[in-house]
């Protein structure tokens, strides 16, 4: 299962990049609380290993990122491990003039019986959560600017 959203932000692609390229910072723009600390020196590219730990749905959620593709500024993509399955998170920035196109994609690799057993929800709110991510990471940084 695949989910994905898409919006323009006023930002080089550098710039949008830089943000979403830090997991230290993706609790500025996040739907809940997290936190990410990097596993060894913390330098991103691919293989790079980091913990996080959100808060969703009244209880904490720790999970091991991996990232898997590292392609500044037009591709980061990293997979998420833990008790709910294992989801495969990615951002492609296309830059448009003084425009960038940002799409954000989830895809479920591997889900734990419980999370199959709420795919029907995960439908509906799977796109919504993305859309609403990208909302404040534009908002975040066309205010910044």
């Amino acid at each position: 299962m695949t989910y994905k959203a898409e919006t323009e932000i006023s930002a080089p692609a550098e710039r949008i990049f830089e943000l979403i390229g830090d997991f230290g910072r993706h609790s500025e723009w996040a739907a809940h609380q997290l936190r990410i600390e990097a596993e060894g020196d913390g330098a991103m590219s691919v293989g790079a290993k980091f913990r996080s730990l959100g808060h969703q749905m009244g209880r904490d959620v720790p999970n091991q990122l991996t990232v898997t593709e590292y392609s500044p500024p037009n591709r980061l993509v990293f997979e998420a491990d833990g008790q709910e399955g294992t989801f495969r998170h990615g951002f492609e920035l296309r830059p448009s003039g003084d425009r960038t196109r940002v799409t954000k994609t989830l895809d479920v690799v591997r889900a734990s019986l419980p999370t199959k057993l709420l795919a029907p929800l995960f439908a509906i709110i799977g796109p919504r959560g993305l859309a609403a991510d990208l909302r404040r990471l534009k908002a975040k940084l066309e205010l910044s600017s």
